[in-house]
C-alpha cells in the first residue's frame, strides 16, 4: 500500500508542485480603513455580477506598493472591519493603488460601498476634499 501512495504523491506532486509553493507559508494582511480610501466605486464585470473597487490615497498607495512588491507569490488577504474582503496571491507588485473586492450580487455590493466609504450624518458619501463621489 505505502508504494501505491508514494507514486501518488509523485504523479501529483508533478501536478500540484506551483499549488503547494504558492499557499504554502505566511498569509500576510492588510488593513483597509476609512482614512485610507481615496474613492471607490461598484462595476459590473459579468452578467448580474459586480465587483467594488477602491483608489487608495498616496501614502497608502505607496505602502501597498511596498508590501506587494516584497511579498511576491504570498497570499495577502484585505481586512476591513475585521473580516476578510478578499484573498489572493500576489503575482506582482501593485503600485496603482487600486484595490479589486471581489464579485457579488449588487445589493451586496451596494452595501458593502457605502460601508466602505464612511457616509456622513445625511447619507452623503465624500471625497477627502469634501466633495460629492458618484458611485457609478
Amino acid at each position: 500500500m505505502k508504494p501505491i501512495f508514494v507514486k501518488s504523491t509523485i504523479i501529483l506532486g508533478i501536478l500540484f508542485v506551483n499549488l503547494v509553493t504558492a499557499y504554502a507559508g505566511e498569509t500576510l494582511q492588510y488593513e483597509l480603513t476609512h482614512d485610507k480610501i481615496m474613492s471607490a466605486r461598484v462595476s459590473e464585470i459579468k452578467n448580474g455580477l459586480y465587483e467594488v473597487s477602491v483608489e487608495l490615497n498616496g501614502p497608502a498607495t505607496k505602502a501597498f506598493a511596498r508590501l506587494t512588491g516584497d511579498n511576491i507569490g504570498k497570499r495577502l488577504e484585505i481586512i476591513f472591519a475585521g473580516r476578510i474582503l478578499t484573498s489572493a496571491i500576489v503575482q506582482d507588485r501593485i503600485d496603482s493603488g487600486m484595490i479589486a473586492l471581489g464579485e457579488s450580487k449588487l445589493e451586496e455590493a451596494a452595501k458593502l460601498i457605502v460601508e466602505i466609504m464612511k457616509p456622513d450624518k445625511k447619507g452623503n458619501i465624500r471625497n477627502e476634499k469634501g466633495d460629492n463621489r458618484l458611485i457609478k
